[in-house]
């Protein structure tokens, strides 16, 4: 995972700094360097609320394990938390601290919803699906606002 954001952020710099280039010769061309930094911080910031997801996952294999097994979750849980929140603060170089936590939790809180539900056997009554479905509204409604 670490390396596909390597990647991407060192495929992204290079448009940015050819980007720069072009556009201190020609200044009718777009801040499009400034874009492509904000893009790149929103994927940032989708990854990390995987992570986030998935340091939940690790509580609740933890929580049901024995023996060794629960401390080698609770690594899991350690590591996955640290990269959350590693990207957390990398993706708010350039977006509004508010709306990066929000999405953040937002994604965190689906995603672990959608675990319990789907590996846990948690239930998925009515009500719980609405309220899902707000939280996700909301999610949205806060990228576009910030957009």
């Amino acid at each position: 995972m670490w390396l596909s954001v390597f990647v991407a952020e060192y495929f992204f710099s290079v448009q940015i700094h050819y980007l720069t280039y072009v556009k201190n010769y020609h200044h009718h061309i777009p801040d499009l360097c400034a874009i492509k930094y904000k893009v790149l911080n929103w994927i940032i910031l989708i990854i990390a609320g995987l992570f986030e997801v998935a340091f939940a996952f690790c509580l609740g294999k933890a929580r049901s394990a024995t023996g060794h097994e629960t401390y080698i979750w609770y690594t899991a849980f350690l590591v996955t938390l640290g990269i959350s929140i590693g990207l957390l603060v990398r993706a708010t170089q350039s977006l509004p601290i508010g709306t990066a936590y929000a999405v953040w939790t937002g994604i965190g809180a689906v995603g672990t919803v959608l675990v319990g539900i789907l590996v846990f056997k948690e239930p998925a009554t009515f009500f719980r699906l609405l309220c899902l479905t707000t939280l996700i509204a909301s999610i949205i409604g806060l990228k576009v606002v910030s957009a």
